[in-house]
């Protein structure tokens, strides 16, 4: 009995063999598939074998023999040109799959044999790699060493990205050079928030460092992937959250400077600090708390330039008043500057100005006319005729204007006008009692004077 379950076990080795012998010069993924079973059978033979008490040392020995043949095919399939290729992974957990299961039948792990064949490669081709990658390091080097000030900032940054991008296409799988990069895309995210005051108050390099920060974390995150760590912290938070202070800050101040001008009635210097202000607006415009200070401080500014120009224009200082309307449409084009915020609801600040001054002539009109009537009020011949010419003469000259001002009159404006009307008709009443008195008195004495 022992005998021929010893033929048995035999004529099976003798079939894996022959299998085995078939699939060894293969590299195809269905070779490596029916190694894969024929380790199992093995497993399986060795396993019957010791279950009749291992006393069967020949065909042990053969199952060891059969397993080696196995190992070196699959240590001969661990080549650069495998390593390198898209679906290396895959293939590789396949190779382990078997070496695993060949190191049930025998005394040296067949994994640890291959594992040290993929290092040996691996080592190999690294050490190629970083040979190739040894030229684009010292070039990183010198353009980090080039970088000591803004300027040199946005003259190098993006060249030591290229050549960190193109440094790891020459070294896709060494550690070590991944690990060189990524401490000179370090060193290079320090420059960038050390500079920081050179790019952060103009609007253009503020877009060329977030675009800079953005590829930066890109090419971070694919060199991290080689050293199994992560990128922490990336640097586009960091950039977004300098500007954003910034800009508040710089708001902050602009906005005090302008309520100080604003209480001088310095117009000009006011204009200026929001001009200056404008640059950083866009940072800011989604930021309601900041939209409320410009509001103030703009309509802070259009309330002092309408009041001077009234001032100007009932002084009648036609130079002033023109110099003013000149000044209403730059602070107009100012504001319009401030995207995001709602409509001023006093309208056009130009054309304001254009319908007050006709109010405010319309107002100059009023106080002739009152001046004129409180001389009629305090004289004994009642409106003589220069002054009924100069009263008539301001009567027409406000209905001229009246159409165009009559929606912005003030109701003490309206209610002025209405008494001048009340009065220039006592005036003509009393005029008229004057002269048919006059006319009576001439015709009792006989048409003498």
């Amino acid at each position: 009995g022992c005998l021929v379950a010893k033929s048995s076990i035999g004529l099976e080795l003798d079939l894996i063999e022959e299998r085995i012998k078939s699939l060894v010069a293969r590299k195809d993924e269905g070779a490596l598939i029916e190694l894969a079973r024929c380790a199992q059978e093995l497993r399986q033979a060795l396993d019957n074998l010791v279950k009749r008490g291992a006393s069967d040392v020949s065909n042990i020995r053969r199952i060891e023999q059969l397993a080696d043949e196995i190992l070196r095919s699959l240590e001969q399939r661990v080549t650069p040109d495998l390593i390198q290729r898209d679906d290396a992974a895959r293939e590789l957990a396949e190779l382990r799959t078997v070496a695993t299961a060949l190191d049930a039948v025998r005394a040296t792990k067949a994994s640890t044999i291959l594992e040290e064949a993929i290092t040996k490669v691996n080592g190999a081709l690294n050490a190629q790699d970083e040979a190739k990658a040894r030229t684009p390091l010292m070039q990183i080097r010198q353009s980090l060493n080039r970088i000591v000030d803004g300027p040199s900032l946005a003259a190098h940054a993006a060249a030591v990205l290229d050549t960190a991008e193109a440094a790891h296409r020459q070294a896709p799988h060494s550690a070590k050079v991944a690990d060189l990069l990524l401490k000179g895309l370090v060193e290079l995210a320090t420059k960038v928030m050390f500079f920081h005051a050179a790019w952060v108050v103009h609007p253009e390099r503020v877009k060329a460092v977030r675009a800079l920060a953005t590829r930066l974390d890109e090419l971070a995150e694919r060199f991290v992937v080689v050293v199994e760590a992560s990128w922490e912290p990336p640097l586009s938070p960091e950039v977004e959250s300098l500007v954003q202070n910034y800009s508040a800050q710089l708001c902050t101040a602009a906005v005090g400077k302008t309520e100080a001008e604003i209480a001088n009635r310095d117009c000009g210097a006011a204009f200026d600090h929001l001009q200056a202000l404008q640059l950083v607006w866009p940072e800011l415009r989604h930021r309601g708390d900041m939209a409320l200070q410009v509001i103030g401080v703009l309509n802070g500014v259009r309330a002092v330039v309408v009041e001077d120009f009234m001032r100007a224009t009932r002084a009648g200082d036609k130079a002033k008043a023109i110099e003013i309307a000149s000044f209403a449409q730059r602070w107009q084009a100012l504001r319009q500057g401030f995207e995001g915020l709602p409509p001023d609801p006093n309208g056009d600040l130009a054309t304001f100005l254009k319908n007050g001054g006709k109010l405010s002539a319309f107002e100059r009109h009023l106080d002739t006319l009152d001046a004129e009537f409180a001389k009629v009020a305090g004289a004994d011949d009642g409106a003589d005729g220069g002054r009924l010419t100069t009263i008539i003469q301001a009567f027409e000259a406000a209905v001229t204007i009246w159409a165009s001002v009559f929606e912005k009159a003030s109701q003490e404006q309206q209610n002025r006008l209405l008494g001048c009307c009340a009065a220039l008709e006592a005036a003509a009443e009393a005029e008229a009692e004057c002269c048919l008195a006059h006319s009576e008195a001439g015709e009792r004495s006989g048409g003498l004077p």
